[in-house]
């Protein structure tokens, strides 16, 4: 209210993010005399957000904007002969390829979600050449033939490793810092414990020959950190 600003009742929800049974947990959160909608998911900036923590759906979300924005050119544009493949490249990557790595910088991705992921990659290059799965030509095969500078997956680790560095480089007083340094207090539960987002950089890392520690003293240097990322120049 200082800043002028006021909250829409109708459009505000409440949300128990947890593993636990969200169900059987009762609680209510009243806003100016009404009790706010309790909801399973929620889409905040286009970014769906569900209690259950998973990024599952999220995902989806992705796969279905992106498939719904191929189809609308399909025929069109990816189609037709006379256009070139440059100038199809050129459209995958203005307007599918933005669609599909959305918000994926903060997602800890595993590899059922990075692969449905490429398979919308896939779809629109292999349309674009002219070719089908039936066909059998390797993913990489296809991302020689129309000059594809980096794949899908490559692009989004890149991303994700420039948000690492960025956060890891904020102050400590900066909460989202604060919430990616957060150690969960409390017994843990049996089973395998969740992917976490750090353990995906961490395995990102591992693949480029780099550990975890390393990686936070090279991100403290952005260029360096950038260069890296970018092309895994060995000096850095």
């Amino acid at each position: 209210m200082r800043k002028g600003m006021r909250i829409n009742v109708n459009k505000s929800k409440v949300m128990w993010i947890s593993k636990e049974d969200r169900q059987e947990t009762e609680f209510n959160i009243e806003c100016e005399g009404q009790n706010l909608e309790r909801v399973e998911s929620f889409k905040y900036l286009g970014t769906i957000i569900t209690s259950d923590g998973r990024v599952d759906q999220e995902v989806l979300n992705r796969v279905k904007k992106a498939t719904s924005a191929y189809y609308q050119i399909s025929n069109t544009i990816v189609g037709k002969k006379e256009i070139t493949t440059k100038t199809k490249i050129q459209i995958y990557n203005s307007i599918i390829k933005p669609i599909i790595q959305y918000s994926t910088e903060s997602l800890p991705l595993l590899d059922k979600h990075r692969s449905k992921l490429t398979a919308v990659e896939m779809k629109y290059l292999r349309r674009t050449v002219g070719n089908t799965r039936r066909d059998r030509i390797r993913n990489d095969r296809i991302g020689e033939e129309v000059k594809l500078r980096k794949a899908l997956t490559e692009v989004i680790n890149e991303r994700q490793l420039k948000w690492f560095g960025h956060v890891y480089r904020m102050g400590e007083e900066r909460k989202v810092k604060q919430v990616m340094e957060m150690r969960v207090e409390g017994r843990k539960r049996r089973g395998r414990p969740r992917i976490k987002w750090e353990d995906t950089i961490e395995r990102i890392g591992q693949q480029k020959g780099k550990t975890m520690v390393e990686m936070k003293r090279m991100c403290r240097d952005r260029e360096k950190w950038m260069k890296w990322t970018e092309r895994g120049e060995p000096d850095a």
